[in-house]
């Protein structure tokens, strides 16, 4: 139940930046061991490159309160507590780090593609700094 609730979790995630830069969201669909989020294609690469960091992003925000809630307090909870945060902590980060593996068919596909292109975007597009005052000789 967990394993899927981490699935769902991911492919929210991509429909969620999907949504955001307003691209119409078609399904989700949960298979045995992955899910897929339809959307409309963004005519600029770079806004399909950020949806494809959803689903990492979503999960990122499930796992990192559920490992630091174990890690801290574990030991004090009741096993029924403890195994879901194992679950959703180490075991979506785990299934978070695969999904980012730069192959076809993998989210780090197209995700790996959007750094380049903000590290381009961002040094071409920086504003001149003006003197904050003015020499006068």
């Amino acid at each position: 139940m967990s394993f899927w609730a981490i699935i769902l979790i991911h492919e929210l995630g991509h429909m969620y930046l999907a949504h955001k830069l307003g691209l119409k969201v078609i399904s989700i669909h949960l298979h045995l061991i992955h899910g897929e989020c339809h959307h409309e294609s963004s005519e600029y690469n770079y806004e399909n490159y950020i949806v494809a960091w959803g689903g990492f992003l979503a999960q990122a925000v499930v796992f990192v309160p559920a490992i630091t809630v174990f890690t801290l307090w574990g030991a004090h909870f009741h096993w029924l507590i403890n195994i879901p945060l194992i679950f959703l902590g180490y075991l979506s980060a785990m299934i978070g780090v695969l999904s980012l593996a730069p192959y076809e068919g993998y989210d780090g596909e197209h995700c790996w593609k959007a750094i380049p292109l903000y590290l381009k975007y961002t040094r071409t597009k920086k504003p001149k700094k003006k003197a904050a005052f003015k020499i006068v000789k």
